[in-house]
């Protein structure tokens, strides 16, 4: 919801800011502003979704000298039994 309430801002701001010398048909001004909105949403969408997986990968990752080291690691006093 956020999304379109944001993209709806941006093409509201634009069409209200940017004045052509002519003045457009209302349908060619009403297909601008769909398609721009469209697009706008889309592009906000797809960056989250980037940002999110960056965010995500970002945790994930593991060096392997840092499993070298969690395997060379000995808990003291060691708490387990050998039991046979």
């Amino acid at each position: 919801m956020i999304n379109k309430a944001f993209a709806a801002g941006i093409t509201l701001a634009f069409m209200a800011l940017v004045r052509p010398d002519t003045p457009p048909s209302a349908v060619g001004a009403s297909v601008v502003a769909i398609l721009m909105y469209e697009g706008l949403r889309w592009s906000i969408k797809y960056i989250q979704k980037v940002r999110r997986k960056k965010k995500e990968a970002r945790y994930i990752t593991v060096s392997l000298g840092d499993i070298r080291r969690w395997a060379d690691t000995w808990m003291e006093p060691y708490p387990f039994k050998e039991v046979s």
